[in-house]
């Protein structure tokens, strides 16, 4: 059916033209060596739209458009920022950013950097072996899957609820206001990096994910921010601001709050025998131990110096657990209550009778 669309072409005048059934770019590179295309495309309703980039700086500004559209790159850098309708960019060598919008899109990475950038509409990115970045974004409903044949960095910021379970050694869900993000982590080249909200509260959850994680609290207050660290199967190991997860998923998980500091942490087992391992801790709040079911190890390794408090809390109802504490390898003194082992300010809290 012809329809009616205005396009224009490198700044100029937009043209309207009429009757058109199919919109198509060719190469703008043929016959012209490197060619730069700032293409904008308006009022083209449902009309398929097919372009060939060129290897020169492209950009396509595609917001007015709710049909068919097919990107082909080469080895140019190129912009685009979709519309409403079905969009499939093959993108190519260069620096690419994809700007999202309300409608579905498939991005083919190659060998270049993409940044992916989504909005309300749902995103599909095949990983290129170029390092890229893709921040999802959505309202609500917004469900991206992002493909890991090379290196990419899920970022996403300034939600106050982040919840990431890893499915199996390569696949993940993370799930941040409403909104979730499918991640193939074939080739264990995801890194997650979350951003929380500067105040009210915060929630994190990190569960039994395999991969390398960032959790920034944005320098909000220390009493809002709750973090919970889960590993059903395995061991978990505090060493500073970072969680090491083996013997069971595999991954490290980095604590930061910008512009201030960490609050309190909570590190929980399973139904199985989990080992925790307390070297020390960069944040200001308590770290809370619980290895739930199973017979369950808390190993904490009081430092020369430094400060912190971890709290061993087992709720489960099977299993024999058991806790070492170690000193150091100076002489000092060990204060032992019934609830607590103390090394200066440095503090074990349990109830041990």
């Amino acid at each position: 059916m012809p329809h009616t669309s205005k396009i224009r072409i490198n700044g100029g005048t937009a043209e309207t033209y009429t009757g058109i059934t199919e919109i198509v770019l060719p190469n703008a590179d043929i016959g012209n060596g490197t060619s730069n295309i700032n293409l904008t495309i308006t009022d083209s309703s449902a009309i398929p739209i097919v372009i060939f980039a060129g290897s020169g700086n492209n950009a396509f500004h595609l917001a007015g458009t709710n049909g068919t559209v097919t990107i082909n790159g080469t080895d140019g850098s190129d912009t685009v920022f979709a519309g409403s309708g079905s969009l499939t960019f093959y993108a190519g060598s260069g620096a690419n950013v994809f700007h999202g919008s309300t409608g579905t899109a498939t991005i083919n990475g190659s060998n270049g950097s993409d940044t992916i950038l989504g909005s309300t509409g749902n995103i599909t990115f095949n990983v290129g072996s170029g390092n890229s970045t893709f921040t999802g974004g959505g309202t609500g409903s917004t469900h991206n899957y992002i493909n890991d044949p090379g290196a990419v960095t899920v970022s996403e910021s300034g939600y106050s609820s982040y919840s990431l379970v890893g499915n199996s050694a390569t696949t993940g869900t993370l799930t941040y206001g409403g909104n979730i993000d499918t991640l193939d982590n074939a080739n264990g080249d995801i890194t997650v990096a979350l951003t929380g909200a500067a105040s009210g509260t915060q929630t994190f959850v990190v569960t039994d994910y395999y991969g390398l994680v960032t959790l920034d609290a944005a320098g909000n207050s220390a009493a809002n921010v709750t973090t919970t660290i889960t590993s059903s199967s395995g061991n978990l190991s505090l060493t500073g601001d970072t969680v090491t997860e083996s013997n069971g998923p595999t991954g490290t998980i980095t604590l930061q709050s910008t512009g201030g500091t960490y609050g309190s942490l909570n590190l929980n087992g399973g139904s199985g025998a989990n080992t925790f391992t307390v070297n020390s801790w960069s944040g200001t709040g308590t770290v809370t131990l619980d290895g739930k079911a199973g017979s369950d190890i808390y190993n904490i390794n009081f430092q020369s110096s430094g400060s912190f408090t971890v709290s061993v809390a087992d709720t489960g109802a099977s299993g024999t657990d058991s806790m070492v504490v170690n000193g150091t390898v100076t002489g000092e003194t060990l204060y032992v209550t019934n609830s607590s082992v103390t090394l200066g300010t440095q503090v074990e809290a349990v109830p041990l009778i």
